[in-house]
């Protein structure tokens, strides 16, 4: 009998046959399934195979893949979650495709918005000259944002009119420091005379919000005058920038 050869039996009256396996056959039918070196039969364990080429995997379990997927050529994928631990590149010209439809980015997604708006029927009357009134205010996740305002104030005929000022702050009736998140409109020579309801608006362009936790982030107005109470009213907003 030939190394590597095994004996088959041929069934009752027939001679045994004899064949050759293939380099390691006889040692792997003496290898525990699931193993190193064993055979891999159906519905059995496949182990840890050091390498091979899979045409096609079927199946409902998870699969772990430590290596790369697709090799050097795109592939086309479909994940319910994705976690990379370095730098995602993405085509230059192809970029990362937006949104096709008038939906809403989830929350925490790059994209959320959140906007708060107070109407004119709701404006917040600016009780003495200078006083600081928090016109409305909205509540951000720890991330980085940009956030926007804008502010109205109507005043009444005759009314004298020395400064106009709106903010972004953390704090609450607090105007900002920061001359970036400040916008001020002044009026020389001890004010001006502002004809009937004239609504004059001031608007905040977008400034980073870098937030470590959940942030309350108040929009503000303040207006120094003589005559009747004037108010103010506007709208907040913030996009998720990453």
């Amino acid at each position: 009998l030939a190394a590597g050869s095994l004996v088959l039996g041929g069934g009752a009256g027939v001679t045994p046959a004899t064949t050759t396996t293939g380099t390691g056959v006889v040692t792997a039918l003496g290898v525990n399934t699931g193993t190193a070196g064993a055979f891999v039969v159906n519905g059995g364990a496949l182990g840890t195979p050091s390498s091979g080429t899979v045409t096609n995997l079927t199946g409902t379990a998870s699969i772990n893949i430590n290596g790369t997927v697709g090799a050097t050529t795109s592939n086309t994928g479909a994940f319910t979650t994705i976690t990379a631990s370095s730098t995602i590149t993405p085509s230059q010209t192809s970029g990362i495709v937006g949104t096709t439809t008038n939906n809403n980015a989830n929350a925490g997604s790059v994209g959320e918005y959140v906007s708060s708006n107070v109407l004119s029927g709701s404006a917040i009357a600016i009780s003495s000259t200078g006083a600081v009134v928090d016109v409305t205010s909205i509540s951000l996740t720890a991330g980085d944002w940009d956030v926007a305002g804008i502010v109205f104030a109507p005043v009444a005929s005759g009314t004298i009119v020395q400064y106009f000022q709106v903010s972004t702050n953390t704090t609450s009736a607090t105007m900002n420091s920061n001359n970036f998140l400040t916008n001020t409109v002044g009026y020389p020579l001890g004010g001006s005379s502002i004809g009937a309801y004239t609504d004059t608006g001031l608007a905040l362009i977008p400034q980073r919000y870098s937030l470590a936790s959940t942030t309350t982030i108040y929009l503000i107005g303040r207006v120094g005058y003589t005559g009747t109470v004037p108010s103010v009213y506007g709208g907040i907003r913030a996009r998720r920038i990453r």
